[in-house]
């Protein structure tokens, strides 16, 4: 009896060893402000103190990661800068339009290629 079993335990063994390994095909995705595997991303860099890179991470970081500059072009960001702002909580320091101005001229400079 005992050899009945063996065989198939083994199979489901190997079956869910494999699973576990499996990838969906798209890239690992660390925390937010990471790359794939964890590894750092430059979003909006440490360094840059100027006022559009502040209100670009207090603004964008509050309900969700900071986005990847590169992410859209140059053209497609103040389209995304509006409709987050429109998905803002009720209630949220919204940004003003001159802020929301700022933040679209920066994502604008570090954007991707069109």
């Amino acid at each position: 009896m005992i050899r009945s079993t063996t065989l198939p335990a083994a199979l489901l063994m190997a079956t869910l060893l494999a699973a576990c390994d499996y990838h969906s095909g798209e890239p690992e995705q660390g925390p937010a402000g990471t790359g794939p595997g964890g590894g750092q991303r430059v979003v909006a860099a440490p360094q840059d103190r100027s006022p559009a890179a502040e209100a670009f991470r207090q603004h964008c970081s509050k309900c969700h990661g900071l986005p990847e500059p590169e992410s859209h072009t140059a053209g497609q960001w103040p389209l995304v800068v509006v409709r987050m702002r429109q998905h803002m909580r009720d209630g949220a320091d919204t940004p003003s339009d001159e802020t929301l101005q700022e933040i679209v001229s920066y994502l604008q400079a570090r954007a991707g290629p069109d």
